[in-house]
């Protein structure tokens, strides 16, 4: 087995070290965090510029920039680039572009690598303050290289090198096995996923103590809420995703939105070899995903299309224990309890995205017109809560969204790089809520038991159906002004509105139905520095935060008249921040960051959604925190065949009117409340290590302690849980796993891949542990175990792999004690063409 060892690493000496500057900076920085004044951060700004300028002057580095292709003219992406004998090097990005910066003079040699391609060296003449441009083109290669370990940096290296929390996924791997990509997210430090049951069911996310919308997702920078419910982390298959980027608290400007608790970005697969993956997986509870992946580039033209597709099924019809029906004695109509079969939670969803335009051209790296669709039909089991049963309720909804990303570098002026998206989108969605009958977990009830003859599970019944329409414009601007300093603008301003029609209501009440609609704009500046000291790196943002609402709905008084009633709101927010880190010595990184930050709230913590069981609140207000992140990253190249490396993060949220879920008062609907102040503390590890690219195991753990930290309501009432923890919410999990590789196992150039993995949830309240009785409702401790097995085989280019999920059957709960499935086992195939 041969080896290619690359290892690039910047250790130039401490050249420039101002301890008192330095101090001055972080000491105004923390200033403008705790008092909220804007003209300290521009002063820090100003500040930074002046530094910057002064020690470029003192010592000018040489600029090498370039562009690297394949012979067929297509981009190489992360190919590694580096000056011999200098510890400088890069990857190139997307567009096979890179730049890099050396205080090297003379002449030296530039060598190129990438996995498939020959190495190619090439003499450069290197002068301080002078900049060199280089194209070239790498020979494909027919050697094998069995193993390639690259220490330079990584794509998620230089990600977490910005300074931000921020941990990635990279779903290669995990695209071969019976998984969604939300399960990914799952494994992680700081990060919970929650789940109302099973699939297609209503998720939710916490992250380092903040959750819900706090929590923003993204498909390659452009904001997921306008895709639809069905085009969702659930439903886009890992083998169509690159990584998936989480940042934690602090969120770049570059990604816009309203991001307060964290943000999600999933990276899909950008390369340009053309080719097509298809997968199909089957399993447990009639469960049935199918997906396609595609990309076609003409060479000569730089025509481009590219599309990925998703089928997503199944009857959710596994087993829930201990719940109530009624036991058949039509005198007494007593409850008992049972383990019962769901019977009325099927899920069918299917869609998908695609790409026509150009890519690779001198007048755009990308121009293509996009279109997402997607549909889904989805019953209705339960209420808030299992109290609740419905047996034939049930909603559908259709989502169409064109539109345009245009991406150019070096726009105009060299250093200049424009980004720009327009998206319209239509949806579609109706509940259907007709039947005179009613259901317990035992099924349909009879009539001898209990008299049920008004139509409508939820109350009345109901043909509704609501239209949103979005108009989502976006624009990306970042200028390179030298190697040290760059600066970025973003703007992203959404026009929504929804309108609605129930064809069950009277005339009368028809024309009085709902209208309701926002503006909303977010935009950001920053400022990002680079190696001001040696080893620093810091990024320094303002952002404006606006929300125009404006409804028309329809109430009832106490005679039950009907009649239409108007809001109109609006919030104006400013936020700020900064990240940095710095690299402490070689492969040890420290990072930290602080944002005093918004988030505004959304159409259905608002409008509600009356498929989802949420009903409105106009008075909702947006949630405020200061966050602050303090944390650690070591990785190690591969010394004597162990690899190992570990993120840590230490965090601080101090969060006032936390948007929140509300507790349901009749276990079928809720609401969702501000809390006036919540204070979220913690700390979250991610631990992993790889003996010679076979034996891998990786561990996570979080400890959160959030707490209301609000004395006295609004008329100086106590309250009685006053610095209680979170109701609903895990305070510690822990996850592991386990993967092992065997060759030629089972067949020649066959590729065996056996994994296990655990996940631990601690036992917490269900509500506040000051409220109730001695018996409180807690939900117990969880512990869930997986197994899977996975083949490949590379020359005929398709895998298979059989995966098993919570093997011991445990009873999981999440979601206000929503039970989630039980043993579940499934079987996957995965082909290529290339």
């Amino acid at each position: 087995m041969k080896y290619l060892f690359i290892g690039i690493d910047h250790s130039e000496p401490l050249l420039y070290f101002c301890p008192n500057l330095f101090r001055l900076i972080l000491q105004i920085t923390m200033i403008a965090m705790m008092k909220n004044r804007m003209y300290y951060l521009l002063l820090l700004c100003l500040l930074g510029s002046v530094f910057c300028f002064n020690i470029q002057a003192q010592n000018k580095p040489c600029v090498v920039k370039g562009t690297i292709l394949n012979q067929k003219g297509l981009p190489i992406s992360f190919a590694t680039v580096a000056i011999n004998n200098t510890g400088n090097g890069t990857v190139t990005d997307a567009q096979g572009t890179f730049q890099l910066a050396t205080q090297f003079d003379g002449k030296a040699g530039l060598t190129i690598r990438s996995m498939g391609y020959k190495q190619k060296t090439i003499t450069i003449n290197l002068k301080k303050g002078k900049n060199i441009n280089i194209f070239e083109t790498l020979e494909e290669s027919t050697q094998d290289i069995d193993e390639i370990v690259v220490s330079t940096k990584s794509k998620s290296t230089l990600i977490k090198q910005k300074g931000f929390a921020v941990n990635t996924v990279e779903t290669k791997g995990a695209s071969l096995q019976s998984v969604q990509s939300n399960e990914l997210l799952d494994r992680m430090a700081g990060i919970q996923v929650k789940q109302e049951g099973g699939l297609g069911s209503r998720l939710s996310y916490n992250l380092n103590g903040l959750s819900g919308n706090a929590i923003r997702f993204f498909i390659d920078g452009i904001p997921m809420d306008y895709f639809g419910p069905s085009y969702s982390l659930s439903s886009i298959p890992p083998s169509s995703i690159n990584r998936i980027e989480v940042y934690k608290g602090v969120v770049p400007v570059k990604l816009g939105n309203d991001a307060l608790g964290g943000a999600v970005n999933i990276a899909t697969k950008d390369d340009a070899k053309n080719g097509l993956d298809f997968s199909y997986s089957i399993g447990s509870f009639n469960t049935h995903q199918a997906s396609i992946n595609g990309v076609r580039r003409d060479n000569k033209t730089g025509f481009t299309i590219k599309g990925n597709a998703f089928y997503n099924y199944s009857d959710n019809n596994y087993t829930v224990k201990d719940v109530e029906a009624y036991d058949g004695d039509p005198a007494l109509g007593r409850i008992k309890r049972i383990d019962a079969q769901r019977f009325n939670d099927g899920y069918l969803s299917y869609g998908g995205k695609f790409d026509i335009g150009f890519t690779g051209k001198k007048w755009a790296d990308k121009l293509l017109f996009n279109l997402v669709f997607s549909h889904m039909d989805k019953e209705i089991q339960t209420g808030s809560t299992m109290e609740v049963v419905y047996g034939e309720r049930e909603y559908n909804s259709s989502t169409i969204a064109p539109g345009i990303n245009y991406i150019q570098s070096n726009f105009l002026t060299e250093g200049l790089d424009i980004n720009l998206f327009t998206m319209y989108s239509h949806l579609t969605r109706q509940i259907v809520d007709t039947t005179s009958q009613e259901y317990d977990w035992s099924g349909r009830i009879h009539s001898d038991i209990i008299d049920y003859t008004t139509p409508g599970e939820a109350g009345d019944p109901t043909l509704n159906e609501d239209i949103e329409t979005s108009l989502i414009n976006r624009i990306n601007i970042t200028y390179q002004l030298n190697h040290q300093l760059k600066l970025g603008a973003n703007y992203i301003r959404t026009d929504f509105n929804r309108s609605g029609d129930d064809v069950l209501l009277t005339l009368k009440e028809r024309e009085l139905l709902d209208d309701k609609g926002y503006i909303k704009n977010v935009a950001g500046l920053t400022v990002e520095t680079n190696e001001l000291i040696p080893g620093l790196t810091s990024s320094f943002f303002i952002k404006y935060y606006n929300l125009d609402v404006n409804a028309l709905y329809r109430n009832s008084d106490f005679n039950n008249a009907i009649e239409q009633e108007h809001v109109k709101n609006n919030y104006k927010n400013t936020g700020f921040g900064m990240a940095s880190s710095y690299k402490i010595f070689k492969d040890f990184i420290g990072q930290f960051s602080i944002e005093n930050g918004v988030r505004l709230p959304e159409s259905e913590e608002i409008f509600g959604n009356n498929t989802e069981n949420i009903t409105t609140n106009y008075n909702l207000k947006p949630e405020r925190s200061l966050n602050a992140n303090m944390g650690f990253n070591y990785s190690t190249s591969a010394i004597n065949k162990h690899y190992l490396s570990f993120i840590t993060n230490f965090f601080y949220r101090n969060t006032k009117d936390m948007i929140r879920q509300a507790n349901s008062v009749s276990d079928e609907d809720y609401a969702f409340e501000n809390l006036d102040d919540v204070l979220s503390t913690g700390v979250d590890l991610d631990l992993n290590y790889m003996y010679n690219r076979k034996l891998s195991i990786k561990m996570a753990m979080s400890v959160l302690n959030a707490r209301f930290n609000t004395q006295y309501d609004e008329n100086g009432a106590a309250y009685s849980y006053y610095k209680d923890r979170l109701r609903n919410e895990p305070y510690f999990h822990f996850n592991y796993g386990i993967k092992y590789s065997l060759e030629n196992i089972i067949f020649n150039h066959s590729q065996t891949n056996i994994s296990y993995g655990a996940k631990y949830i601690h036992e917490y309240f269900r509500n506040y542990s000051s409220s109730g009785s001695a018996n409180k409702d807690m939900i117990p401790s969880q512990l869930s175990h997986n197994v899977g097995i996975n083949i490949s085989f590379p020359q005929k280019n398709y895998s298979i792999s059989l995966d098993a999920k919570n093997i011991f059957n445990e009873t999981l709960y999440d979601n206000f004690a929503l039970q989630k499935p039980g043993r579940a086992i499934f079987f996957k195939i995965n082909y290529s063409i290339h």
